[in-house]
């Protein structure tokens, strides 16, 4: 019976993989942070990538206790992570947004600002920087997440924890898998996680549990067939969503502990997913994989939040009120052919596929946020702002539709020389409409892009066995349809592009990685205001964004494990407004950022020590709003208590630092970063 392997978005058979990849961990061998991806859809070492690319393995956040996706991305060299509150966040590179696909299936705007899945699902994350429009279709020029669930085993495992932390945090987590047959032809996982916790922050309380389960069924030697679900479930009370700031805009000098929300703020999300997967191998060469799922999430929210900034002479600040729900369901689906072709005595790759992504999303709610609704109190006293119930007065819905062909064909010209060349054809477009108990309206046709042509090229140079030198072009679309010329027609789609070069080299037999990437982006046909003609726009923007990153993954030497990495980032409207021209475009991420990690395993004791530290250079967001250059230093230890228990103490921001997560307007959003926190965790495995 054949058996099949999960390389980042392609399961291929087993008998094709490369000897030094393992089933069970998809790891280069003895390199747990390490790990091949397939971000153009067949299996490549990072190497033969000609992007620049990261991975969170599943060891790597097992050691540094990585709960969330975005702990996660927190972590990944010039990836800026950005808490919009308690359980949700935005996340960007390159100046951009990035974009998100689930087993290597787009999902469009699925990624900030919505709440993500636990971590404990995954096996790992990727993360490719720059335009990666081939795949995601309508994307910012930033990058793409690529999130990848766990798989069934052919042999029983049982992994268990229990972890407690500052703030009354607690969590545990079980992860079985094993055979259900006896020819090992179907196989099951299985893996469960709850948490209670506090914050930093008064009043906060979440929970939140999540179930997941995947079945795989070799239905023939040659084809397999992999269904999932998922369900998790999140309740939190008095939602921090950061601080307000003194009304002439500087920032508060408050507590950390500071809630600026009522007692009675709560919010819950319900999501499902539902996914299944067929793979079928036509021969060694050539497969065909079929990809589908739907997510339902449901979320609800009753608050009050700082409407204001904070006045200096009484120091009042002003209160808003709402109540909305919110129901999101997702449809997209993922067919693609691949495989290997034998032309002029030399083998080339191709793969050729068609992806869809159906978004609907309805809602209901009432706000009081009119002059008159607006409820003023001392800041000091904000706990005595009342509740409320109302009626709901507003309602509507919107339909996003996004689908494309695309196809990329590795050519090898010479024994060290490969080009690269891919399209792909997409349409995108999105309506919406108003509905009860609002004035019921007729559909309004808002994004509507048809055949917009993505282009990517590239070239890969084996200077030697070890190193490769890479050159790259990429293209991305955004529309703008929903803004108008004075002369009725909408807008053109934004267009980017992106150059790179860089280069990638394996050392100490592979067990050690480092890339080098230098980047210029262009941004182009954006909107401007139309300063001769109000409320009407032009596509006359463009703004660049440049730099370079650096990367090392892997094993220095014997017992350790290291993942470092620094990157450089200069952006500047090229053409703008007046006030903006010149100036930098991205306010929310630094000019210089670094990530480390690094672990050290001991063969004799059954000690492990790790130590880290995340950093960037100051940040100004709106003067004089500013978070000065700062540096957060993590560390763990952990002990083999025997072969199947152990021990593991992590500390966050160990020297307690004082520091803002993320700037905001004066009404909100100026967020402190998480103080000295830590955890114990009791690990079982089988």
């Amino acid at each position: 019976m054949r058996r099949y392997v999960a390389i980042g978005l392609l399961v291929v058979p087993l008998s094709a993989v490369a000897a030094d990849v393992t089933l069970d961990e998809v790891t280069v061998e003895g390199a747990r942070y390490a790990s091949k991806v397939a971000f153009g859809k067949m299996p490549e070492s990072q190497r033969h990538i000609p992007s620049s690319v990261s991975v969170i393995t599943e060891q790597r956040m097992q050691d540094q206790n990585l709960t969330t996706v975005a702990a996660a991305l927190a972590n990944v060299t010039g990836v800026t992570a950005i808490p919009n509150d308690t359980s949700q966040s935005q996340f960007r590179s390159r100046g951009y947004s990035l974009s998100v696909m689930y087993d290597g299936v787009p999902s469009y705007s699925a990624l900030g600002g919505y709440q993500q899945f636990d971590l404990a699902m995954y096996e790992r994350v990727e993360v490719l920087r720059g335009p990666s429009g081939l795949l995601q279709g309508a994307s910012e020029p930033g990058g793409s997440v690529n999130l990848v669930r766990k798989r069934s085993r052919d042999r029983r495992g049982l992994a268990t924890s229990l972890s407690a932390g500052r703030w009354d945090d607690y969590r545990a987590v079980l992860d079985l898998t094993a055979p259900i047959d006896l020819a090992h032809n179907v196989r099951g996982r299985a893996v469960v996680s709850f948490s209670d916790a506090d914050d930093f922050t008064d009043w906060t309380h979440s929970k939140q549990t999540m179930a997941y389960g995947t079945l795989d069924w070799d239905i023939t030697d040659s084809s397999m067939l992999s269904l999932s679900a998922v369900e998790q479930e999140r309740h939190t009370s008095s939602t921090y969503a950061g601080l307000p700031a003194w009304e002439t805009g500087a920032q508060m000098q408050l507590p950390l502990s500071t809630n600026p929300t009522p007692g009675w703020n709560r919010d819950s999300t319900d999501t499902r997913e539902y996914s299944v997967e067929l793979v079928h191998r036509f021969s060694e060469a050539w497969g065909l994989t079929v990809r589908g799922s739907r997510r339902d999430q449901d979320f609800f929210f009753h608050d009050a939040f700082t409407y204001s900034g904070v006045r200096p002479s009484d120091g009042t600040v002003d209160f808003a009120r709402r109540e909305y729900d919110y129901d999101y369901r997702r449809l997209v689906a993922d067919v693609f052919l691949s495989g290997s072709i034998g032309l002029f005595g030399r083998t080339h790759g191709l793969f050729v596929g068609y992806n869809y992504d159906g978004l609907d999303s309805r809602f209901g709610g009432v706000s009081f946020t009119a002059a008159q609704e607006i409820v003023r109190v001392q800041f000091d006293r904000r706990r005595l702002l009342s509740d409320f119930s109302a009626p709901y007065d507003e309602g509507g819905t919107t339909e996003t539709r996004q689908s494309g062909l695309y196809a990329q064909a590795r050519i090898s010209l010479a024994d060290p020389l490969t080009m690269i060349g891919g399209a792909r054809f997409g349409d995108f477009n999105v309506r919406s409409r108003t509905l009860p108990p609002a004035t019921a309206t007729v559909w309004r046709q808002a994004d509507n892009v048809d055949d917009e042509l993505t282009p990517f090229g590239a070239l890969i140079y084996d200077v030697r066995p070890w190193l490769s030198v890479y050159g790259s072009y990429s293209n991305t679309f955004v529309s703008q349809s929903t803004l108008r010329r004075v002369d009725g027609s909408t807008l053109e789609p934004r267009t980017g592009r992106q150059y790179e070069v860089g280069a990638k080299g394996g050392f100490f037999g592979g067990a050690l990685s480092a890339s080098l990437a230098l980047f210029d982006i262009r941004d182009q046909h954006r909107s401007l205001r139309d300063v001769a003609n109000p409320g009407f726009y032009l596509t006359a923007g463009e703004v660049e964004t440049k730099g370079w990153e650096i990367e090392v993954t892997g094993n220095p030497g014997a017992g350790f494990e290291l993942q470092a990495g620094y990157a450089r980032l200069d952006t500047v409207f090229l053409t703008a407004l007046p006030a903006q021209q010149g100036q930098r475009f991205s306010v929310f991420e630094p000019k210089h950022s670094w990530r480390l990690w690094a672990m050290r395993r001991f063969d004799v004791g059954g000690f492990t020590l790790g130590v880290g530290c995340n950093g960037q250079s100051d940040i100004v967001f709106e003067a004089p709003r500013r978070q000065g250059g700062y540096a957060v230093v993590n560390a763990m230890a952990g002990y083999q208590l025997d072969p199947h228990w152990s021990l593991q103490l992590n500390a966050t921001n160990v020297f307690d630092k004082i520091y803002y997560a993320r700037l905001g307007g004066t009404n909100s959003y100026n967020t402190y970063g998480e103080p000295r926190s830590y955890s114990l965790t009791l690990r079982y495995g089988l």
